[in-house]
C-alpha cells in the first residue's frame, strides 16, 4: 500500500463516544420520531374515544419520548465505559485505495465504495459504511492537509456530499 495522503487518530474519550453515538442514532433518527408521532396519534385517538387504555399508553409514550431524547447520551456513556479499557486509540490512514484502520486488536482496509454517507459537525467528520460502525474522525487530529482537504478528498473518492450531523 502506498504512503497515506491523510492520517488521523481516533481516541476513545467521552466526547468521541458521544459523536459516535450521535452518528449511530442519526441512522435511525427519522424512523424513531416517526414511530413516536404515530404512537402519539393513536394515544390521542384513545383519549378522544375515552378508552380505558389511554392512560397507561400515555405513560408508555412518555417513556419512549424520554428514551428518544436521552438515548444518545446514555449510549455514549455505555460505549465509553465498555471501550476505553480495551481499545483506546485507532489510527486511520487515508490512502488512494481506501482507509487503513489500525488498532491494538485489528488492522483492516475499508475501500471507498463501502462508504454510504458523510456527515460533519464542528469537531468531527463521520463516515457511514454498510454493515459497520461509523468511523468518527476528529478534525483537529487530521495530518496531511487538514479537515477541509480530507473532506474534499472523500467527496471526490465517494461521490457523496457532506451533510450536517444532527445534534
Amino acid at each position: 500500500m502506498k504512503k497515506p495522503l491523510f492520517k488521523a487518530t481516533f481516541r476513545v474519550t467521552r466526547e468521541s463516544c458521544l459523536a459516535l453515538a450521535r452518528a449511530r442514532s442519526n441512522q435511525y433518527f427519522r424512523t424513531v420520531w416517526a414511530c413516536n408521532a404515530m404512537i402519539a396519534l393513536c394515544v390521542g385517538l384513545l383519549w378522544a374515544v375515552r378508552s380505558s387504555n389511554a392512560l397507561w399508553l400515555t405513560v408508555v409514550l412518555a417513556l419512549l419520548v424520554m428514551h428518544s431524547l436521552l438515548g444518545v447520551r446514555l449510549t455514549a456513556a455505555r460505549m465509553y465505559a465498555s471501550r476505553h479499557a480495551s481499545v483506546d486509540e485507532t489510527q486511520l490512514d487515508f490512502c488512494e485505495e481506501g482507509i487503513r484502520v489500525r488498532s491494538a486488536v485489528e488492522e483492516s482496509l475499508i475501500r471507498y465504495p463501502l462508504i454510504t454517507g458523510l456527515r460533519e459537525d464542528r469537531k468531527h467528520l463521520v463516515l457511514y459504511m454498510r454493515h459497520h460502525t461509523p468511523l468518527v474522525v476528529v478534525k483537529d487530529e487530521i495530518n496531511g492537509g487538514g479537515a477541509a482537504a480530507l473532506a474534499a478528498f472523500l467527496r471526490e473518492r465517494t461521490g457523496l456530499e457532506i451533510r450536517p450531523l444532527h445534534r
